[in-house]
């Protein structure tokens, strides 16, 4: 795929996004199990959580993101 199309089919993915949580709200999210990712220790910090448990443990954490379990890290 070429690279425009790449970024033309993400700017539309974080729009879809973005109007999403404004619409829905930030709590209402996919259901399933996540982890949190902590990007300075390059470590996943804690996994199998439900969204409420991993909102906590990426408030404990200074440089964390929250993924979905099915993420891939490496691809």
């Amino acid at each position: 795929m070429p690279k425009k199309a790449q970024r033309k089919r993400a700017q539309r993915r974080q729009v879809q996004l973005e109007n999403d949580i404004n619409t829905n709200g930030v709590d209402d999210h996919r259901p399933g199990t996540f982890k949190v990712y902590d990007q300075r220790a390059r470590k996943t910090v804690a996994s199998g959580l439900n969204w409420e448990q991993a909102v906590a443990a990426w408030n404990e954490h200074g440089k964390a993101i929250i993924l979905s379990e099915s993420h891939r890290m490496g691809r």
